[in-house]
């Protein structure tokens, strides 16, 4: 997957985050790779400000020391910062050029230097909304590709209506949209998608 992102020019990846693993393992698979694309994480259940504590204190486990905004993460217990984290190789580097044996321990990294949490909750986890329905069943129309109403569905929702509203942001960008599955829940909305697939197809992703 590293080498088709950077075969492919990707600049950004957009994916909804349920509980935080996902968003976590991509955020840091993405700075410790080096790819360096811009990662966006669209929640379905609970504010931005849960999603961001939850991926620091994942990434602290992980051995990667993480804060969010001036709070340590819980595994911490550091200040706010946003010095890169060295990884093991550029640690062994700096003692061979330095002559030094022991380095002090790294700075943490703000999780914001990491990925971006969105709000897609809409009406709330797993209700959704007439436009999400109507997104899901125009993206599966026009591109063939399935989206679940629960998670997949609200994100790339929320993030078309970005695009949207926002679209010199977007401009030149390349995005990759992170499909994490979850299509079990298209049977408890299989009426209200069938309304709208009795619709006419149209050019638009949203409707």
């Amino acid at each position: 997957m590293e080498n088709d992102i950077r075969n492919l020019g990707i600049t950004d990846i957009v994916m909804a985050c349920g509980s935080g693993g996902t968003a976590s393992g991509v955020a840091l698979g993405n700075r410790l790779s080096g790819l360096n694309v811009r990662v966006h994480a669209y929640g379905v259940c609970d504010d931005p400000a849960y999603f961001y504590q939850h991926v620091a204190d994942t990434c602290t486990d992980l051995g990667f020391p993480c804060v969010y905004g001036g709070a340590a993460s819980a595994s911490s217990g550091a200040e706010a910062a946003h010095t890169p984290f060295l990884t093991e190789r550029e640690r062994n580097d700096k003692r061979r050029m330095t002559n030094v044996e022991e380095e002090e321990e790294a700075v943490p990294v703000d999780v914001r230097d990491l990925l971006r949490c969105v709000q897609a909750r809409g009406s709330g986890y797993a209700v959704s909304t007439t436009a999400e329905l109507g997104t899901i069943t125009n993206v599966a129309k026009t591109t063939g590709v399935v989206l679940d109403p629960v998670y997949n569905g609200k994100a790339f929702h929320v993030f078309v209506r970005e695009v949207e509203q926002a679209a010199s942001e977007w401009e030149g960008r390349r995005v990759l949209f992170l499909h994490t599955g979850g299509l079990l829940g298209l049977f408890d909305k299989s009426d209200d998608l069938m309304k709208h697939c009795e619709l006419k197809a149209t050019s638009k992703l949203l409707p």
